[in-house]
């Protein structure tokens, strides 16, 4: 061991034993190893235990885990010795015991006759002793105790003979068995000699305090190279180990250390039993531990004093290095004695691995305070290193900075951890090179002392330090690719390069023995790029100019690149079950780590190979789309946005051929003819991949059915122990991945066995028109009667075919189809329970697009649903991890749950786990949206959250196809027969999603410059104007009209002009990210279903579970009704030249709203003439208001960033209003200075799908907004005019019909209201003594038109509940008077 710690003979010397004892002691031990016993004890091999471990340190390869298992089984001897020993004992005490019966019956026989009191014989030393008769000899009791036959059974205490507790009888205290035993040989004489010895012995351990530092880093190695099995021997020795220390509180830590530690690695092992008996061992004894600390206060004071006595400063250390050397040399580590805060920092590692943040930082705490008296500069590295782990769960990474900047002298592996600390510190504070320098550095310090040093080889420690850090560096290559634009062949040179540094990571990882390290460093390196093909996918789909020179040939070749890495890896892991596996002595119902990391593997491997399938195809599917769009004829693309993509396959048609004189005709028939083979050959090639892709799934299932079997099987064990109601449970992410992958391939192998029927796509084939069917239905029985048949017959035919057909179907047995289906479900509910959303999301598309289809219309219509709710979900944690504060608490405790269900395979077993989970489902909006698990069924949710007649209609784009899921709502009445009376409608039509992203980008481009238009122009430009309409009506042509009518003929039985009570009323719209931004509820083909004044029947929200989630989590406390107003707050409404000087700004419109009381709270509520609204001033509004309005310039975000607005709890907040988006010189400056320092990110995300989506996941039960820019005067006059319908007790839906129904002459449309709120061009005389206020129900003026032109009717958005209720601000402040 090297190092150093200063101080480490200080304060020994009082508690040392004399010097002419220790000479005596080491003269003893010396002969004893002179003259060695042909019979080991428990020191010698505690002692081999300690040699063994040492040399696993220094060693690499084989010789590394030869010596890991040598430690482990010395460890097993050590007690095993002891169990013999007691069996050889309790056999000769009855040998005894029989001796003393036969004389006492001699004597009773022989009581006249004079005879000699004989003494029972004794047997020297253990194996020796006299010759026995033949009854004596014949004595023979069964063995009493017996170490535990599995390496499973050593992780139960129970199971320890010499751990048993001894009984209390009275005041007395009965020795255990085995202790009892022992004691009594011993005093028999039977147990002759020093160097015997056993378990509980007081020589057992020549040196303990080097025992327990060599014990720690031995279940470090067992624990890293996955021999968790051998390590419950240790840990039980280490337990032994506690007794060997007379003070009680240093006994006490190590004991509660051994048990922290023994319960996480059985927990990892799937012992459930022994996991919860050691919790309960460590729970008590932990909570004890800072009551120990003032037990230390003396020791304390007696090494200030040594220090002070001979002159050293109390702060000061011992240096780093030997001093005179001509290099760095460590100074030497003495480890003759154990401190306490030596084991406190080892039980504050644990702690943090166990949740227990609190008791790790006091833990941490107190060892530094006496690592500084001690001057141990070698544990006060370490600690800083758990300081810096501390803060990072804290979210604090400054202070994990300050933490590790002043740390020197550092070994491999904490240098190693030391640079990813830094990193991911920088990382977190937006400091990428820094992160970048920090393991650039590191890895050359590394490599230069390896090429410095004198040893022939690196050893394991070594090798794996500097793969720790060149690991962290390809991640953050991943990381810098994944947000970095694909601008040119660096992009894919960088990739390219990142597969190679894994590859050369991975060999030299194998090549050291550190098996369990490759395979878990390949797996994190293929999520990683996995994730980012994924995104790029998706990106080339959406947005092919953005991606530049990639294609889907591009990803097709590193989804290969990755099967490779996995291929690779197969050798590492094979070598990892043969060392970490035991063949035999393991019960069946665990699973090992090194079992877990395998099965992963494997998951991936049939992952990477199904991308790389995917990608194969969709390469195939550009190469003739492109082809297709060639042979477009050159006028077609201009009004060919969203034209269909021409269907694939079918004849060719070829010219016929000419002459064969004609050179042009013979060149064309060449061209035909090499084309046409060319064909040929292309196609048998398909043919061939075909059948190469059938094998490859095929053997993709087998392989991954063994790995979600094993792994389900434990699982579903462990969660059949746990109640019911705990929904905090969790099935481990690795069994999730397995059985979505596994469900994937099996609705894919069934696609393949049977292509006419189950290929993808064909369950979405359009079947015959129910109306045309039922009317030759009618005709044939028609004919039936005039032929004078029975009309029946063809029912009956029918009939008997259906029964034929499912009697044949059952005699099948269940298809490979069902079995999909089934799995998947089960994964579904697996990771809606453990709130996995990327595995959800994977299994609700395979359900949603592939399993059901037009078949089952209700099936098809809650999968999409549920894929839309896990969607939201999803981005809603992208926005907040990117946008929440590292240190909010909220943040802390979420990221504690995520890493304790990544270590724990069952966290909800861990008392940390749960009250972290109580907390959160009590104090975070976000949390309760993020458990979707705990909302009723999606046909319960339709019938109790949704209105009654109410239309549901999700629109998704997947693969180029528009998916729309229709259900429509039951009329009012009994609500066990609504649920049978609710109608479901699915169909989906083809679109090309890059002509639609370039459809909304112009439309984004248009609206930012209208934007700048009016910084100078009170009026919207109808020229951009007009390209924003045709714009949308190109989409709605290519998205709405198609199935529009599929709608009406569904769910308007008798069609739109006859009224029925069956008729739908209203409309709520559930577009997914990629739609939102399309006003679906201002397009034409939606306004004729409810007439196009109608306008409050439209509603929209991003998920069906959202929305029932608004009326389920109520707030923490009631609040009184309370409107607040935050108007113009930077006071940069300024009259432009034309208007007329008597107008109204937006500050004057605040105060004649506030002193009319529209506004409830007027003490609150802010405009920018009172004062400039800081972030926490609008905080304050937030918090204190049930409804909150905002009126100004630019984009609300640009006023409080949303860095504030994450951090709030709104689950209050009824309904925020944003009537922002109006323009002038002033704000657009403002707002271009507020993005300047914001990144590109974050202006992203506070887009018009990201502001209603935090605020949604904040709490907030309604949103309104504006999404496009606004004049001032009718951003002003509309927001009176919804206000002022909401404190008429109106809803938010109705309040926005009132908006849109303004109406004004044209001449007036743009000019502002005058003071006091009188119209334009208004010459009546103010009344001094009262205000006229507007009156929304006030008739139009003549020759009226609509108040907001075409293109500013599309800017109001309502998101949420805009059919409930809203309580009107004046009746508000009547109830508070």
């Amino acid at each position: 061991h090297t190092g150093s710690r200063a101080g480490s003979h200080a304060g020994s010397r009082a508690s040392r034993k004399s010097s002419i004892a220790s000479k005596l002691s080491k003269q003893k031990k010396a002969e004893e190893d002179e003259t060695l016993s042909h019979q080991l004890y428990a020191h010698n091999y505690e002692a081999l235990c300690r040699i063994y471990a040492t040399r696993s340190r220094l060693g690499s390869g084989n010789e590394l885990h030869s010596s890991l298992l040598s430690a482990s089984h010395f460890a097993v001897r050590f007690f095993a010795s002891t169990v013999d020993l007691a069996n050889t004992s309790a056999q000769k005490l009855a040998i005894g015991d029989m001796e003393a019966a036969q004389e006492q019956a001699a004597q009773a026989a022989a009581a006249d006759d004079e005879s000699k009191s004989r003494r029972p014989s004794r047997l020297i030393g253990v194996l020796g002793g006299k010759k026995k008769d033949a009854d004596l000899e014949a004595c023979y009791i069964v063995p009493s105790f017996q170490t535990p036959l599995n390496l499973a059974d050593w992780a139960d205490g129970n199971r320890w003979p010499w751990a048993v507790k001894p009984e209390q009888k009275g005041d007395e205290e009965v020795l255990a068995p085995l202790k009892e035993i022992l004691s009594r040989a011993e005093q028999g004489d039977f147990l002759i000699g020093d160097g015997c010895t056993w378990a509980g012995h007081p020589d057992c351990f020549a040196r303990p305090a080097l025992t327990f530092h060599t014990l720690a880093t031995l279940l470090d190695d067992l624990e890293e190279h996955g021999y968790h099995l051998w390590a419950f021997p240790v840990l039980a020795l280490q337990l032994q180990l506690a007794e060997a220390f007379e003070r009680p509180a240093l006994s006490t830590a190590i004991a509660c250390l051994a048990n922290l530690r023994l319960s996480r690695l059985a927990s990892e092992c799937r012992l459930d039993d022994a996991a919860a008996a050691a919790a309960t061992r460590w729970a008590e004894a932990l909570k004890q531990i800072p009551a120990t600390f003032s037990s230390f206060d003396d020791e304390l004071e007696a090494v200030r004093n040594q220090k002070a006595g001979r002159g050293n400063d109390n702060e000061a250390l011992e240096p780093d290095w030997v001093k005179g050397s001509g290099k760095h040399v460590g100074s030497p580590w003495s480890c003759s004695e154990l401190h306490a805060y030596e084991v406190w920092a080892a039980m504050s590692k644990e702690c943090i691995l166990h949740g227990e943040v609190w008791m790790a930082c006091t833990l941490a705490d107190e060892a530094i305070k006496h690592a500084k008296d001690h001057g141990d500069r070698r544990m006060l590295r370490d600690l800083a290193i758990t300081k810096a782990r501390l803060a990072r769960a804290e979210g604090r990474y400054a202070e994990s900075i300050k933490s590790l900047k002043d740390v020197t002298a550092a070994d491999d592996e904490q240098a190693a951890k030391i640079a990813c600390l830094l990193a991911e510190a920088y990382q977190k504070k937006g400091q990428p090179s820094l992160a970048d320098s920090a393991l650039r550095d590191t890895l050359h310090a590394m490599q230069t002392a390896a090429r410095e040093s004198t040893a022939r080889q690196q050893d394991a420690r070594q090798i794996r330090s500097e793969c720790m850090v060149r690991s962290e560096q390809v991640s953050a290559v991943v990381r810098r690719l994944r947000v970095a634009l694909v601008a040119t062949q660096d992009w894919v040179s960088d990739l390219q390069m990142s597969f190679s540094t894994q590859a050369d990571l991975g060999d030299g990882l194998h090549s050291a023995a550190l098996f369990r390290r490759r395979v878990a460093a390949d797996i994190d390196y293929v999520k990683n790029v996995a994730a980012l093909l994924e995104q790029k996918r998706l990106d080339i789909t959406r947005d092919p100019v953005s991606v530049g020179v990639l294609t889907f040939d591009h990803l097709e070749q590193f989804a290969d690149q990755l099967c490779t890495v996995v291929f690779s890896c197969k050798v590492s892991r094979d070598a990892l079950l043969a060392h970490a596996v035991p063949s035999e002595g393991v019960h069946g119902d665990i699973v090992l780590p090194a079992e877990d990391l395998a099965a992963q593997l494997d998951t991936w491997e049939t992952r990477c190979m199904s991308m790389r399938r995917g990608f194969l195809n969709l390469a195939r599917e550009a190469q003739r789309s492109s082809a297709d769009l060639a042979g477009r004829q050159p006028g077609a693309g201009a009004g060919a946005l969203f034209s269909a993509v021409p269907t694939v396959g079918g004849t060719r048609s070829i010219d016929p051929v000419k002459p064969v004189g004609d050179r042009e005709a013979l060149a064309q028939n060449l061209d035909s003819w090499l084309e046409s083979a060319g064909n040929d050959i292309k196609h048998a090639d398909e043919r061939k991949q075909v059948a190469r892709n059938m094998a490859e799934v095929e053997t993709s299932v087998a392989l991954l059915a063994n790995a979600a079997t094993m792994l389900q099987c434990v699982s579903a064990g462990e969660r059949s122990e746990l109640k019911e109601e705990d929904a905090l449970r969790g099935m481990p992410s690795s069994s999730v991945e397995a059985l979505v992958e596994l469900g994937r391939l099996q609705l894919e192998l069934a696609a393949r066995q049977a292509p006419g029927k189950s290929a993808r796509g064909s369950k979405w084939a359009t079947a015959a028109d129910p109306y045309e069917a039922a009317g030759m239905e009618c005709a044939e029985r028609y004919s039936n009667i005039l032929a004078s048949k029975n009309p029946a017959d063809l029912l009956g035919r029918v009939g008997a075919a259906t029964a034929d057909a499912e009697e044949e179907a059952n005699s099948e047995g269940i298809s490979m189809e069902e079995v999909a289906k089934a799995t998947l479900c089960e994964a579904l509910r697996a990771a809606l329970s453990a709130r996995h959303f990327p595995s959800a999301k994977r299994a609700l598309q395979a359900l949603a697009l592939d399993a059901y289809g037009l078949r089952c219309p209700e099936a098809t219509f809650e999968f999409l649903a549920w894929l839309q709710s896990v969607d939201a979900c999803a981005r809603a944690e992208d926005f907040f991890e990117e946008l929440l504060p590292e240190g909010h608490g909220e943040r802390v405790q979420l990221q504690l749950l995520r890493e304790l269900e990544a270590r724990w395979p069952c966290p909800s077993k861990l008392a940390s786990y749960r009250s972290v989970a109580k907390r959160l489902q009590l104090e975070s909006p976000r949390f309760q949206r993020l458990r979707l698990q705990d909302l009723p069924p999606i046909s319960e949710i339709l019938t109790t959250s949704v209105p009654a007649l109410t239309l549901v209609v999700t629109l998704q784009v997947h693969d180029n196809f528009l998916y729309l899921g229709a259900a429509c709502t039951p009329p009012d009445g009994d609500p066990t027969l609504r649920l049978s009376q609710v109608r479901h409608m699915v169909t989906r039509i083809s679109v090309q999603e890059s002509e639609l992203n370039a459809c909304m980008q112009k439309m984004m481009q248009i609206k930012v410059s209208l934007e700048k238009d009016m910084i100078t122009s009170a009026e919207v430009d109808e020229t951009l104007a007009g390209k924003y309409l045709d714009l949308l009506a190109q989409a709605e042509d290519a998205l709405i009209k198609p199935v529009i009518q599929d709608l009406v003929s569904h769910f308007w039985q008798y069609g739109l002009n006859i009224e029925h009570p069956s008729n739908p009323k209203q409309l709520l719209f559930l577009p997914d990210a990629f739609l939102w931004p399309l006003p679906f509820e201002r397009f034409a083909s939606f306004s004729a279903l409810f007439g196009s004044s109608n306008t409050a029947a439209f509603a929209r929200d991003f998920s069906l579970h959202l929305l029932a989630q608004r009326t389920r989590t109520p707030p923490p406390t009631v609040r009184p009704s309370a409107s607040m107003l935050l108007t113009d707050s930077f006071n940069e409404d300024r009259l432009r030249p034309k208007d007329d000087p008597k107008s109204e700004t937006m500050c004057m419109v605040h105060k004649r709203l506030v002193e009319a009381k529209v506004i409830s709270n007027a003490e609150k509520s802010l405009h920018g003439q009172m004062l400039t609204a800081s972030p926490e001033d609008i905080k304050v509004m937030l918090t204190d208001s049930t409804m909150f309005f905002a009126l100004g310039f630019g984009r609300f975000f640009s006023a409080l960033d949303s860095r504030h607005f994450v951090t709030q709890d709104l689950r209050h907040l009824k309904l925020v209003a944003i009537f922002h988006r109006a323009q002038n010189d002033d704000g657009f400056r403002r707002q271009t200075k507020r993005d300047s320092m914001k990144s590109i990110r974050q202006q992203a995300m506070e887009n018009s799908y990201g502001m209603p989506l935090l605020a949604s996941f904040r709490g907030v039960g309604c949103i309104m907004l504006a999404t496009e820019p606004i004049p001032v005067n009718l951003s002003t006059r509309c927001f009176e005019t919804f206000a002022k319908s909401l404190q008429a007790g109106k809803t938010v839906a109705k309040a926005l019909e009132d908006v849109l129904a303004q109406k004004e002459k044209p001449e007036f449309r743009y000019v502002r209201t005058l003071e006091g709120g009188l119209p334009p061009g208004s010459t009546a005389p103010l009344d001094p003594k009262k205000k006229p206020v507007a009156d929304v129900s006030a008739p139009p003026p003549e020759g009226a038109e609509d108040l907001l032109p075409r293109h500013s009717r599309t800017a109001y958005l309502t998101v949420g509940l805009a059919w409930a209720p809203m309580e009107a601000a004046e009746a508000d402040v009547k109830k508070k008077k």
